[in-house]
């Protein structure tokens, strides 16, 4: 199987488990759906439709909300590329833009900047869906654990 598939494969098998496995906790709450991958560009894309109980006070997307997205994206890539069943984050910094509001749908694209040994390094931007616009960008570094098998 070419490395694109395998991206792609375990992309959507990843975020279909939000809706089993995951049911009832935070990713399996915000209802997270697939988008593309690029293997060749280290990729991943998920799309996130702002749900009610996830905005704060003032009706926009909370930022620990934001933060869950950006990490759930890049966790699929720090394990897909370390081969992990686990791969924790170990610091997840988010740099929030403009506000993401009820309805809208945030556009999350992960990209694996260094896959070492012990470490991955990623980037995160997000977009809103309806104007192209930056609402959010980030950096996260994972562990990498145990191999799969």
């Amino acid at each position: 199987m070419d490395d694109q598939k395998r991206l792609k494969d375990y992309g959507i098998a990843t975020v279909n488990e939000a809706a089993t496995v995951h049911e009832g906790k935070v990713n399996g709450l915000m209802e997270p759906a697939f988008v593309e991958c690029n293997f060749e560009e280290d990729t991943i894309t998920l799309s996130f439709k702002i749900l009610k109980w996830e905005t704060n006070r003032t009706g926009i997307l909370h930022g620990g909300v934001t933060a869950a997205a950006f990490d759930y994206t890049m966790g699929i890539l720090a394990r897909f590329y370390s081969e992990t069943t686990f791969s924790p984050t170990l610091s997840l910094e988010i740099k929030y833009i403009r506000p993401v509001e009820l309805g809208e749908t945030l556009i999350v694209k992960a990209r694996a900047i260094s896959k070492g040994r012990k470490v991955i390094h990623l980037t995160a931007e997000g977009n809103l869906q309806s104007t192209g616009k930056v609402a959010a960008s980030g950096a996260a570094i994972f562990l990498v654990t145990e191999k799969r098998t």
